[in-house]
């Protein structure tokens, strides 16, 4: 493809605000102009929420059209939609994820089995059987066969969504940052999940939140998770002592029972 020229493009909004793009159009060798957006002006396109096409480089920024003017109007259209964002929501909001696995069966007075085969007569393999095997959030069968695990990621988001003048809408996810530099009257349970550091979900690509489970932001809902974040990081204390043999062993000549040590039902921060 030969080089052509550059084209500027300048798009408005009805309250005056602006987006200026130069740039350099090339012909392929069908006759079609094409070009590719300066990264300044991919970037700043991308900023509104806009999606851009991708050239065969993988560049975002990718336009083609049958005549000069036409490629010209294109990309100011493309722009105008971009000035068209209207906020029309504004929330924050928990995210979660929780993953379990395991296998076992229970009983129908509640019992934990390692199978079926350890039920009670008459609750396993039977019309009248009380007994199932218990259900998580992985599945376990002969092709699917893991450790058992509890696992659990929690943190606080602000939802911006905005709607275009085509009707399309989109919406922004924004992480809580942490301070660490809290005053008293700040740390609150809300605060308390913001300030995590270093977690983050499982599976998800680049920390993608979208499709996780979420509930409202208030102190109530993030009293709960906090309960359950300090029950899971005073049991993963206790278990990690047991990751050396000499504790396990230690352990079982004490007869102890087995319980998570000072845990207190914590309904709030204190």
């Amino acid at each position: 493809m030969a080089k052509l020229t550059d084209i500027d493009v300048v798009a408005r909004n009805e309250y005056g605000d602006t987006i200026r793009i130069t740039t350099p159009v090339s012909v392929t060798k069908e006759g079609l102009f094409t070009t590719t957006l300066p990264e300044v002006a991919v970037n700043k396109l991308q900023d509104y929420g806009m999606v851009l096409h991708k050239n065969r480089m993988g560049r975002d920024g990718y336009f083609c059209e049958k005549t000069l003017d036409d490629l010209r109007k294109s990309i100011r259209e493309f722009a105008e939609e971009a000035l068209s964002r209207e906020l029309i929501q504004e929330e924050t909001v928990i995210k979660y994820q929780i993953k379990t696995a395991g296998s076992c069966y229970i009983d129908d007075d509640g019992e934990i089995m390692p199978n079926g085969g350890w039920a009670k007569k008459g609750n396993y393999d039977s019309d009248t059987k009380k007994g199932h095997w218990a259900k998580f959030t992985e599945y376990s069968d002969a092709m699917h066969v893991g450790p058992s695990k509890l696992q659990v990621f929690v943190g606080v988001y602000d939802r911006k969504r905005y709607r275009f003048k085509s009707g399309k809408e989109v919406q922004e996810l924004k992480k809580r940052r942490c301070d660490t530099y809290r005053k008293p009257e700040d740390k609150t349970n809300l605060n308390w999940l913001c300030d995590q550091v270093c977690v983050a979900p499982e599976g998800t690509f680049r920390g993608e939140v979208d499709h996780l489970q979420e509930v409202p932001a208030t102190e109530e809902n993030a009293a709960f998770f906090v309960k359950v974040l300090k029950f899971i990081y005073m049991a993963n204390q206790l278990f990690t002592e047991f990751s050396k043999q000499e504790n396990v062993l230690a352990f079982i000549e004490m007869n102890r029972p087995l319980a998570l040590p000072d845990f207190v039902d914590i309904q709030e921060v204190e």
